[in-house]
């Protein structure tokens, strides 16, 4: 009989574990959230001008702009994820609330492209960052 409830106290004890640890998985840093972001867009060595053609379709064929969706090449991927740790950098010291990428507004990204100019950056460096944003975040701010 002993053997019996000690292995039920167990079977228990692991059911509680797992159920507990499913509570408490963390997404990771906002950080580690962007990077996952940036990850699902890589798409280098894939075609840019048949992703084009496939956007242009997607939105009903009559769009003229040359949006794709991911990024195509190596260093715009690098490019962007130095823009996005800076970004993340600004964001934790002026709103340290934010902690999942879901609760990053448009009027963050505009707040923080305002900053980038006032910082005295070239329009090429907050032009570069606007677009790495934007593509991050699938806005159109």
């Amino acid at each position: 009989m002993l053997d019996f409830l000690y292995y039920v106290k167990i079977f228990l004890g692991v059911f509680y574990i797992s159920k507990s640890r499913k509570k408490r998985q963390k997404r990771g840093s906002l950080n580690h959230q962007i990077h996952e972001r940036m990850e699902k867009l890589k798409v280098i060595g894939e075609s840019r001008y048949l992703a084009k053609l496939e956007y242009k379709e997607m939105l009903g064929g009559g769009h003229q702009n040359n949006n794709t969706v991911g990024v195509h090449t190596y260093k715009t991927y690098e490019a962007y994820k130095q823009a996005s740790k800076q970004f993340t950098t600004w964001l934790k010291d002026n709103y340290k609330g934010v902690r999942n990428i879901e609760d990053i507004t448009r009027d963050h990204i505009i707040e923080y492209i305002q900053y980038r100019a006032r910082e005295g950056k070239s329009a090429d460096t907050y032009s570069k960052d606007l677009a790495a944003l934007n593509k991050i975040f699938m806005s159109n701010t």
